[in-house]
């Protein structure tokens, strides 16, 4: 049974999952499956191992046992397996994996490769009919890292005259602090979806890393460089399911934590330090080879409901951003059922509002965006120099609060004025979600309400 469950389990971990895109459910819920039915395999396989054990101890003794671990290949490399897939388990805990997640999947994916093979050379040994289904999962792995390699190869790389370029990344420190702008230009028509994210590879600072991120904001414009050119947000671009033969841009806000991040926020202020202003092209510092994979997500639609409520916690917003533009335009067009969108973003500081302040301008600068969209901002921790106050107002579109959220509050109000069925999706840390939703529930009675979480829950 450990050797047939393996299939679903690769099934789930695949970033290309055709079944997942088929049924439209995130990554969130299949990395949950994958995680369970991985702690499935770890029981059968120790309940294999142990069945195994006290059956040739009560034939043989532990000399037996000890005498067939020596000279047999075939209970050798099924013992390695087996050693392999109980240090996963233990290394998968939650404190050991968010400890240091860069050694937990180096470690991962090393004793997944030692795993896979002794499961399939202990198969082989003596051609165990299970064979078939170590085959499979094998072939499943395999297949998700080709559409990884093409679907790299199809967004970076392309053809010049003077041979093969690839992409250019450009990395703007933000005015806020604790977050870079990382800007990448695609050589291939783009398909947007809003909720969509991608994993991006930056050989500079972890060659073998590949990590996702929320796309942010997307434009698309003539492009003035060989590769990596970086432009601001056009507003007349269609934001959802524009296939354009020019360039596209895809713009992420990448804020500071441990390993990857860190090392990126650090490149770029220390290229800051050393820059010069005058020659700066929209702000970027520094240069690197960056490599888009994706995109992937965007199965949620909210074309449907009447009124949309979208909180973000932090960088959240990046996750948000796109729906309000996609709504806003869908509203001018006709082309959604929205007729109400409540944005709730809550920062810790006043500065980190630059994050996104030119696209949340563009927004607002949007034709009838007063009819449908009102902002509330959120501040935890207000600096004493930066109080957010030159964003209050805006037409009373944007509403800047001191302290933290009273979500049942909020929600109220907007159940009370809600227009047709109600979605509310949000994206932030844990604290935010679980208040969002706790919030979400106590109405669930009084309207038609669709809740949405969206996180990567490594």
């Amino acid at each position: 049974m450990a050797v047939v469950n393996m299939i679903p389990l690769f099934v789930c971990m695949a970033r290309n999952n055709f079944v997942g895109h088929a049924v439209e459910v995130g990554f969130d819920i299949w990395n949950l499956f994958h995680r369970w039915i991985g702690r499935v395999v770890v029981l059968e396989s120790v309940a294999h191992m142990l069945a195994w054990t006290v059956n040739k101890v009560d034939q043989a003794g532990w000399e037996g046992l000890n005498e067939a671990l020596r000279i047999s290949h075939f209970y050798q490399v099924g013992l390695m397996a087996e050693i392999a897939l109980i240090l996963i388990a233990f290394l998968s805990t939650s404190p050991l994996r968010h400890a240091n997640y860069e050694f937990f999947l180096s470690m991962h994916q090393l004793l997944v490769a030692f795993f896979v093979a002794g499961v399939w050379w202990h198969l082989y040994i003596d051609m165990l009919p299970q064979m078939v289904y170590c085959n499979v999962a094998i072939a499943i792995w395999v297949a998700d890292r080709v559409f990884r390699i093409l679907r790299i190869l199809r967004n970076n790389i392309r053809w010049r005259r003077k041979g093969l370029l690839s992409n250019v990344a450009e990395v703007a420190p933000l005015k806020g602090g604790d977050a870079v702008r990382f800007s990448v230009e695609l050589s291939t028509p783009f398909k947007y979806r809003p909720g969509t994210h991608a994993y991006l590879y930056v050989p500079r600072i972890g060659w073998w890393q590949s990590h996702p991120f929320s796309i942010a904001w997307t434009s698309a414009e003539e492009s003035k460089q060989a590769v990596g050119a970086t432009q601001m947000p056009d507003k007349h671009h269609e934001p959802q399911k524009t296939t354009t033969p020019k360039k596209t841009t895809m713009h992420f806000i990448i804020s500071k934590h441990d390993g990857f991040t860190r090392a990126l926020y650090d490149a770029a202020q220390s290229a800051a330090a050393t820059a010069d202003p005058e020659k700066l092209e929209n702000g970027c510092v520094l240069k690197v080879l960056g490599l888009v994979e994706g995109p992937y997500g965007g199965h949620h639609s909210l074309d449907s409901f009447g009124t949309v409520v979208l909180v973000a916690g932090g960088v959240g917003i990046t996750h948000c951003l796109g729906y309000v533009r996609h709504l806003l335009h869908g509203y001018n067009e006709g082309t959604v059922a929205t007729q109400r969108v409540k944005l709730v973003w809550v920062i810790r500081k006043s500065e980190h509002i630059h994050w996104v302040s030119d696209w949340l301008e563009e927004i607002l600068r949007m034709p009838l965006c007063r009819r449908v969209l009102e902002v509330d901002i959120y501040i935890t921790r207000p600096s004493t120099t930066i109080s957010g106050d030159e964003w209050a107002g805006h037409g009373g579109l944007v509403n800047v609060h001191v302290g933290r959220p009273e979500f049942e509050i909020v929600l109220e109000k907007v159940v009370r004025r809600r227009i047709g069925a109600m979605a509310v999706t949000v994206c932030g840390g844990g604290a935010v979600s679980d208040s969002v939703r706790a919030a979400t529930l106590k109405f669930v009675d009084q309207a038609t309400i669709d809740f949405s979480e969206e996180s990567f829950t490594w």
